[in-house]
């Protein structure tokens, strides 16, 4: 895979230093330090546009119901693009798609600052601009992690996974308080030329990695729709694989959408505190995604992956079930943050395992079929949000731990190889 084990321009002494510390062994190769700096712009991107989006149609319509349409309007390029997104990272060299990618999230971004800064934005142009900015990031997605796996040696994939997430989880934590912030500073559209400008900077930053990859001519070969049709055969047929991608989708369609889309009710109506509170709250559950990602960047490679694949899962849910609980904050935000620890872990772990046992020439298709459980979330929010109105948002929370319990469960014993995965 090229230039993995790089460790050109880090000095002597540093490379020395992360050599010992566990926790940031990933980041003495280059190529991996590149992306993992280009994550933390990108994400920091996601989490601005995140939140002004959401700020700018609930202020121009007032509708709740197409603030959700919106978030929808997002996820569901996943469905449709994201397999022909795998089939384009094992085709072509991914780090001149990844940089491609973002030019185009860049100029997205650029023209929609333009449109919202000069007051001509109206509302299908918030859901053109949503829509095709998924169709972005289900492209990103795929590629950001299968060149993880290809800028490091495969004995490091388990750390350097967790730091991505990482990076990824540090912007969520204070993008949304910063997001916010700036609106009020500057107005919604200065937000999205910084957001242009972040993705601009991961073009910038993944343009000196030297990776190299075997296999591009094979795939190449066939056609775009018999590359597809042989990644759908390979996870059909490799058990182990369907069995995570299928747990994958447990969370997606459970966890986070009862978590992030019921909070501000719960929040206002349980918790009785306001926009404040629910910011802290929201900021708490990406603490324990950065201390869950930490724990598993320091032991490295654990043993017996596919039980504590389970363990997490179960335990995610039974955060919910006592987080339903919970009538104060002093009482929500231990659980806020173990649900986030534990959700992490069950994700990059199952992660870890998929990009390890999957062939360099199939990654790229296999990944793009995992991360279809992104284009379960709207499901899984207007599941959250019927049961929150048939009684109130803590029966939902204790309905959506109680099922992904029982699905994880039924999961483990459908697919009983998942408990013997190391």
């Amino acid at each position: 895979m090229g230039n993995r084990g790089a460790h050109t321009d880090l000095p002597a002494e540093a490379r020395a230093w992360v050599s010992r510390v566990q926790t940031f062994s990933s980041l003495r190769y280059r190529d991996y330090r590149l992306l993992w700096s280009g994550t933390l712009f990108t994400s920091a991107g996601n989490w601005i546009q995140q939140v002004t989006l959401g700020w700018l149609i609930y202020e121009m319509t007032g509708s709740v119901f197409l603030l959700g349409a919106l978030q929808g309007a997002r996820a569901l390029p996943f469905l449709v693009f994201g397999p022909l997104a795998g089939v384009l990272c094992d085709r072509f060299d991914r780090r001149k798609l990844l940089m491609a990618n973002q030019v185009f999230l860049a100029l997205l971004a650029l023209s929609f600052a333009v449109l919202v800064s000069l007051g001509w934005a109206q509302v299908w142009h918030l859901f053109a601009f949503t829509t095709l900015s998924g169709v972005g990031w289900a492209v990103n997605n795929p590629l950001r992690q299968t060149l993880v796996a290809d800028s490091v040696p495969r004995q490091a994939l388990a750390n350097a996974i967790a730091l991505n997430s990482i990076a990824f989880n540090i912007s969520r934590v204070a993008g949304p308080a910063v997001g916010g912030l700036l609106i009020a500073l500057f107005g919604p559209g200065t937000n999205f030329f910084i957001q242009a400008a972040c993705y601009a900077a991961v073009a910038l930053a993944v343009f000196p990695m030297r990776v190299e990859r075997q296999g591009l001519a094979a795939n190449q070969r066939d056609s775009v729709f018999a590359n597809l049709r042989e990644g759908l055969n390979y996870v059909a047929k490799e058990q182990t694989t369907l069995a995570l991608i299928v747990l994958g989708m447990i969370p997606s369609l459970l966890v986070m959408p009862f978590i992030t889309g019921l909070m501000p009710a719960f929040a206002k109506d349980t918790l009785h505190v306001g926009p404040d509170g629910l910011g802290f709250l929201l900021s708490t559950f990406g603490i324990g995604a950065i201390l869950g990602l930490l724990g598993l960047a320091t032991l490295g490679n654990i043993k017996r992956k596919g039980l504590v694949i389970l363990g997490a899962g179960i335990f995610s849910g039974l955060g919910m079930v006592a987080l339903s609980r919970a009538t104060t904050m002093s009482l929500a935000i231990p659980f806020v943050i173990w649900i986030g620890a534990m959700h992490v872990l069950y994700n990059a772990i199952n992660n870890t395992i998929i990009q390890t046992i999957t062939p360099d020439a199939l990654r790229g298709r296999v990944m793009s079929i995992y991360m279809l459980d992104v284009g379960l979330m709207p499901l899984g929010s207007l599941l959250a949000g019927s049961l929150a109105s048939l009684d109130a948002v803590p029966l939902a929370l204790l309905v959506g731990g109680s099922l992904t319990i029982a699905l994880i469960l039924l999961a483990s014993i459908r697919f009983k190889v998942i408990r013997s995965v190391a």
